[in-house]
């Protein structure tokens, strides 16, 4: 496979991974309320659920994935050892 199509598959799980973590929690919320409460503005408890505990929650979760994977890469390349980890450095 071509580093495209690994790329594209990246991608997609991240869409999918997204969607579900905004689909399911704690409290069940069909599919179709979900979509609801993210395009009306009548749906209250549908809309507080989503818009203001899951979507912030997701970012975070987006966030803290993301700044893992780049001090991964950046202790990668300082040391310049493809399978660095953090106790090279002593950050156990």
């Amino acid at each position: 496979m071509s580093v495209k199509a690994h790329s594209l598959i990246c991608v997609a799980a991240l869409i999918v991974s997204v969607i579900l973590s905004l689909a399911f929690g704690s409290r069940p919320i069909s599919f179709s309320a979900f979509i609801n409460g993210l395009t009306r503005s009548d749906a209250q408890l549908i809309e507080e659920i989503v818009v203001r505990r899951r979507i912030p929650r997701t970012i975070l979760g987006l966030i803290a994935g993301a700044s893992l994977g780049v001090a991964g890469a950046l202790m990668q390349a300082v040391t310049r050892n493809p399978i660095a980890d953090p106790g090279i450095l002593g950050v156990n």
